[in-house]
Formats: structure tokens, sequence, C-alpha cells
């Protein structure tokens, strides 16, 4: 008879053939395959940890290939090719699972990083946003324009044109007479906050203590009514609006009201107060947002720039 190595089957072809077989040996159950299934089972709960369910998974594929292998070679001393089959179906499952998850986590984690979900900014949210506006307002004396929206209009292309239409009406409404300095060569700094269907904008004035007392209601009447020909292809007929005017020492008045597209100067204007308390349910969180220096334009902003400064009328000044 031929000597076995440690490595090959006890069992020879005569041993498998004979009725007595089962007498002298039993048949043993891969514990690679038990432990395929355990760790295959195991793996599916460990998911809700994520990463940890990996090496559950990984144990569960290997060691139900190994098992399989093992019961493949050694011409049935040992069982269990059903367990490994089931571990290792397991173990893919559960594996490309986390791994599915993990990747959609990622590519969604980049696509909201750019595009922020529209939150009302109520309360003390509100108020956080209006800080960074005003501080934004303040933060320079150069001219600029700068906006933020919550729709997919550019509201800086629209405090560029609120100022562009402010300057016409300086050459035309002040002069030295009713202003200590020639208002042509003030330097605004505007920043409009856009929402669906509300809007704010507010102003820096740098020298807005040198109007006379008739000039600064002028100045008070022109701002609402440009802005309400600004925004008027934006939002819809009676959308909240405000316009808040602001020096160097912090706001100067807040008028809040409508938007209407008819009427006087000051059609849609219901309150007039110098606190920020009624600005701050006009900010959101924004989807985009942009900020750039007044003079630069872009081919989204030919919609705004086609209505012209020049368009807007502007009812006789008194006296």
């Amino acid at each position: 008879m031929t000597e076995k190595t440690p490595y090959q089957s006890p069992l020879n072809d005569e041993d498998r053939q004979s009725p007595y077989r089962s007498a002298y040996y039993a048949q043993k159950t891969s514990a690679l395959a038990i432990l395929s299934v355990v760790s295959g089972v195991i793996s599916f709960p460990m998911m809700c940890l994520c990463f940890v369910s990996i090496p559950f998974s990984v144990f569960a594929i290997v060691s139900g290939h190994m098992s399989r292998g093992i019961v493949r070679d050694t011409n049935g001393e040992y069982s269990g090719m059903e367990m490994a089959t089931f571990g290792m179906i397991l173990g893919y499952c559960s594996f490309f699972l986390v791994a599915g998850f993990l990747a959609f986590t990622m590519i969604a984690g980049e696509h909201t990083s750019t595009q922020v979900t529209t939150v009302r900014g109520n309360g003390s949210e509100g108020s956080v946003l209006l800080k960074q506006a005003t501080s934004q307002l303040q933060g320079g004396t150069e001219e600029a324009t700068f906006g933020v929206s919550a729709t997919e209009a550019n509201a800086d292309a629209l405090a560029r044109h609120y100022v562009e239409t402010l300057h016409v009406l300086d050459e035309t409404h002040f002069t030295e007479t009713n202003s200590s300095k020639a208002v042509t060569k003030r330097q605004y700094r505007a920043f409009v906050q856009l929402n669906a269907g509300s809007a704010a904008v507010l102003l820096m004035v740098p020298d807005y203590g040198r109007f006379t007392e008739s000039a600064l209601e002028i100045l008070h009447e022109r701002c609402w009514l440009i802005a309400q020909r600004t925004l008027d292809e934006v939002l819809p007929e009676n959308a909240d609006l405000a316009v808040a005017i602001y020096s160097s020492s912090g706001i100067e008045v807040a008028m809040i009201g409508v938007t209407q597209r008819t009427g006087p100067t000051k059609a849609g204007l219901k309150k007039t107060t110098n606190s920020e308390k009624s600005l701050a349910k006009f900010f959101v969180l924004p989807t985009t947002s942009s900020s750039k220096t007044s003079g630069s334009k872009s081919a989204t902003d030919s919609k705004i720039d086609a209505k012209g400064s020049g368009d807007l009328i502007l009812p006789a000044e008194a006296g």
C-alpha cells in the first residue's frame, strides 16, 4: 500500500466505496465554513456602524472561499460547501452595501457643499446673517456691491443696477445746494438679499450726515422707488421688501413694505424705523452667493442691464 502524506485524505478509493466506512469515519464540517456563515450574519447588523462591518464581510468572503476549496479537495472528508457559499454571499452583500453607501455619502456631500438648502432666517439665525451682511457693507470705503440669492437670479447684478441708478439720480436730483458735498463723487456700497418671495436692500451712504433734512427725504424716497423698479422682474406683486440705509455710524433708516409696480414714490411703504430687528426675517441661508467690485459684468446680467438706469420714471422733485 502506498504511504500517505499528512496533507492527503486518509481515505482511499476502496475506503470510500466500503459499506463500513461510516462506522469508522465521520464526515467533518469545515470550521471555516461555519466561521464564514457566522461572520456574514454578524456583518449585517454591524452595517449600522458602517466601517465596523467591513472586517466581518471580508473575513466571511475569504473564509468562504478557503472552505469551499478544502471541501472540494478532500473528496468528501469535509462537508460545508453550502454553508461556505452562504457565508460568502452574506459577506459580499454586506460589503457592497456599505461601500455603496459610503460612495453615495461622499458624492452627496460634495453636491450639497455648493448648494445649501434654503431656510428662513428667523430669530437669532436671521440676526447673524444680517450682521454678516452689514459687516460686508461697512467693511470698506471703495464702491462695491454684494449679493446673496436664495433663487436663480443674480443678486449681485441687481445690487450693481441699484447703485448705477442711484448715480444717475445723483446727477439730476442732488447738487451742492442740498448736500454739502457733490453726490456724484459718493462711493456707494450696496447689498441685496434676494429670496423667493422677499428681498432686502442695504445701502451704505458714507456722507449721510451731510445731507440737509429735505435732501434726506428725497434720498429715502428715491432709494425706496429704485428698489421697487430694480426688483420688479424678479419678485411678484406684494412681495415683502425692505430698504435700509446705513452710515459709518450704523443704521439710519429702515423702510419696510411690499412691492408695487405702479403708484406714487412711496407706493407699498408700510413703516419706517431705525431698528434692525425688522430686517432679520429677510435673511435666509443662500443657495448661491456672490460678492465683487462694481463694474465687472457677466452674461447673466444682460437682462438686468437691458433695463437701463434711465428707464426709471420719477415724480418731479418738489421745491
